[in-house]
């Protein structure tokens, strides 16, 4: 959406986006040519947004192996694997974030959870919006989340869970070259929340 602004506006704050637009915004000019920027969605246009999402976001992370066979068999074992990319799904069916040939779905809130016995390990800043919409959809499975009282959405998190347990701080496995999302070992422990 970055790219839209600029070109709407003839510039950017940042001195190097700037001077990166400045040779299309000379030859527009200069050729008469009217430029009406529009935003693609990811969807529509998969190459030059799977460009832009090589780097993993650094609040993405993922479960260890031992913390989730603790989880299939304190709950059983889920269906789809709600917030994965090939690297680190844990299940065979898995709903990716980005592009991904091998995913069952792109984008995790474009299907129902309904009819899926989930696991969702959401990145932190997705954590309301997977609250809300699990409520929404009536779904069930496992919800991994750190154990954060002081949050907004942990006394809904809590009152959908039937049965929770907490897992250790090996559990978080941060993404390929990420940093770890909670920083430290003073962070909150994971826990696990059959919803």
């Amino acid at each position: 959406m970055t790219a839209v602004s600029i070109l709407r506006r003839f510039g950017s704050r940042h001195r190097h986006l700037g001077l990166a637009l400045e040779p299309l915004l000379r030859a527009a000019l200069r050729w008469n040519v009217q430029l009406q920027p529009v935003h693609l969605p990811g969807v529509d246009n998969l190459i030059a947004d799977r460009l832009s999402r090589i780097d993993p976001p650094s609040n993405e992370w993922s479960l260890s192996k031992s913390a989730f066979d603790l989880i299939c068999d304190e709950f059983g074992r889920p269906t789809i694997d709600w917030f994965a990319a090939h690297r680190n799904a844990l299940l065979p069916r898995y709903a990716a974030r980005r592009v991904d040939l091998n995913a069952t779905f792109i984008d995790a809130f474009s299907t129902s959870w309904s009819n899926e016995f989930g696991l969702w390990v959401p990145p932190i800043n997705l954590i309301p919006r997977v609250v809300q919409r699990i409520i929404s959809d009536d779904a069930h499975g496992v919800l991994v989340v750190p154990a954060w009282p002081s949050r907004p959405w942990w006394a809904q998190v809590t009152a959908l869970a039937r049965r929770q347990i907490l897992l250790p701080y090996s559990a978080m496995v941060p993404a390929p070259q990420g940093r770890h999302p909670l920083r430290d070992q003073s962070a909150p422990p994971l826990v696990a929340l059959l919803v």
